[in-house]
């Protein structure tokens, strides 16, 4: 029995046989041991599988009362959703150096485009996330949004995010020089 979930999310897999019997399952080549308990069950939870069709083998080798037997069986993993967070600084001072960083999800990978006020950038997404400088020359609110494209793990969300953040206003410099008396 294999209880499939999207990428990211722990993926279980529970053999039966006889109680105490020791099972060697094989996912993707990897070999993992699995001991029934009293309930005829054993359980591995695996959370590290991509995205993709998987192969699981569970081998039994037999004991003194029971046969050896081998068990086949394919299972895919959906690629997950991403719930893409924009973090925007708070407080930038105009023509101060300041950068928005997109979080797409753990280990994603792939571009986003992020269009600043109608200005598209194309950008790399590393270990889960992106960053942009953004323009600060230009004091208040700048509109963001944000589009992933996907990649192997995680699909292309069907809508995009939308953020701002806001520049503060320059300091006026006014300046009372002293006043020249004319005799």
């Amino acid at each position: 029995e294999i209880t499939e979930k999207p990428y990211g999310e722990n993926t279980a897999i529970v053999v039966t046989g006889p109680e105490g019997a020791n099972v060697t399952v094989n996912v993707d080549g990897v070999n993992y041991t699995v001991t029934v308990g009293d309930d005829g069950k054993g359980n591995l939870t695996l959370n590290n599988l991509t995205a993709g069709t998987h192969k699981v083998v569970a081998n039994f080798t037999g004991d003194e009362n029971h046969t050896a037997k081998v068990i086949e069986k394919s299972f895919n993993i959906e690629q997950a959703v991403p719930d893409i967070q924009v973090i925007v600084p708070e407080d930038i001072a105009p023509g101060s150096p300041a950068n928005v960083t997109v979080v797409v999800g753990k280990n994603a990978t792939g571009k986003v485009i992020v269009t600043i006020d109608g200005v598209p950038t194309v950008v790399n997404v590393t270990n889960g996330s992106a960053v942009v400088p953004v323009p600060t020359d230009k004091p208040g609110s700048h509109n963001i949004t944000v589009e992933y494209f996907g990649d192997g793990n995680y699909a292309a969300p069907t809508n995009v995010t939308k953020a701002n953040y806001t520049v503060d206003k320059y300091d006026a410099d006014i300046i009372i020089k002293d006043p020249v008396v004319n005799d």
